[in-house]
């Protein structure tokens, strides 16, 4: 179970609690003087913004920001009064039937995020890292909560008791990055990199909340900008098109401040695991850096995947509900996932193998 899904049960709860207190006058009427509970749907908008600032906008996000929004505002003059230190008064009938139609969307809404719940996905805990600073300046692990958040970095650990399967000797493993595309973040991609890392690889994935330039407004912003682009995607792809050399310069960008902070790690050379627009932008940024690409998996380029949307990662697992709004091809497994990591730790083995190879005979 997701942490969004708990969070957003967390909203419904709390906005439950505002909208039947009208139907339990018992209960109410033991309380103090005042509506102490017209308290709870400011907190339940807070909230909401809160979760939005964390995973970005989607459509239950969306949602729930509307319904607490909606509670807020039908119940503002009460939360008015509770500041001011007037009583209570009682409910009169059109406030109780506009909590009848609140109770019923909050219901709706439960049913809606039990359908479409994220796909369950076991993994072990992530490492997370969270930098201050810019492309130009270069990028610093915060030790302040006062510094802003422009960038962020999920490992995913290789498995400490992963062994060699014939010689049954510790693998060492190898490094790998990935930044997501411009329709995705890099939790879209959890599955594909969580079993990835089974795979012995220490897989490196890299936000950076900069905005994109597409939309010139509010929508530009790193937290807004995934959700509008997959609707661009779908009702303006030739758009998209046309910005496509932007969205790969700002990749090759991307690329170029990993390689530093891999190198300040000491943790080059690196595969990538690309996709989408990152694609020619990985493709460019080893051109420039062969020393530190040892070589890049193309997903869905290198080797087909059914029902695999470029760029979109595993969207149709960790937001099933904007997949279906968009008619994405319903896949709620993690097969997509599992083939990539595949595909990806044998194209891998292979640049590897390829690479000992020739050390071999520079050796000779």
């Amino acid at each position: 179970m997701s942490t969004l899904f708990l969070s957003l049960f967390l909203i419904i709860f709390v906005l439950f609690i505002v909208t039947l207190r009208v139907f339990l006058p018992d209960f109410y009427m033991r309380q103090q003087k005042y509506d102490s509970l017209a308290i709870l749907p400011i907190i339940t908008l807070i909230i909401s913004f809160l979760v939005l600032n964390a995973y970005g906008l989607t459509c239950s996000i969306l949602i729930a920001i509307f319904l607490s929004l909606f509670v807020f505002l039908v119940n503002l003059r009460r939360f008015y009064n509770l500041c001011i230190g007037l009583n209570r008064d009682d409910f009169n009938p059109v406030f109780k039937t506009v909590s009848i139609l609140q109770s019923f969307l909050l219901f709706a809404f439960l049913i809606l995020i039990l359908v479409f719940m994220p796909t369950t996905l076991k993994t072990q805990k992530l490492t997370t890292k969270l930098f201050y600073g810019s492309h130009k300046a270069g990028f610093f692990e915060k030790t302040n909560l006062l510094e802003k958040t422009t960038a962020k970095l999920d490992v995913y650990f290789a498995p400490k008791d992963l062994n060699e399967s014939e010689t049954n000797q510790i693998k060492e493993p190898k490094n790998v990055i990935y930044i997501s595309d411009i329709f995705v973040t890099t939790q879209d991609a959890k599955g594909t990199l969580s079993y990835l890392a089974d795979k012995g690889y220490n897989v490196y994935a890299f936000s950076f909340f900069d905005k994109i330039n597409y939309f010139n407004n509010f929508m530009d912003s790193k937290t807004y900008s995934p959700f509008f682009l997959r609707y661009e995607h779908k009702n303006k792809t030739e758009n998209l098109q046309e910005s496509k050399e932007m969205f790969v310069q700002q990749k090759i960008t991307e690329y170029t401040s990993v390689l530093t902070l891999m190198e300040s790690m000491n943790n080059l050379p690196v595969y990538i695991l690309a996709e989408g627009n990152c694609i020619p932008a990985a493709e460019i940024i080893q051109e420039k850096f062969p020393e530190a690409i040892l070589g890049i998996y193309k997903i869905n380029v290198d080797d087909k995947i059914e029902g695999y949307i470029d760029g979109f990662a595993n969207l149709q697992q960790t937001k099933p509900l904007e997949s279906a709004i968009l008619k994405l091809p319903k896949n709620r497994t993690w097969d997509n996932a599992k083939r990539i990591a595949f595909f990806a730790d044998k194209k891998f083995t292979t640049y590897e193998t390829y690479r000992n190879l020739q050390l071999t005979k520079e050796e000779e």
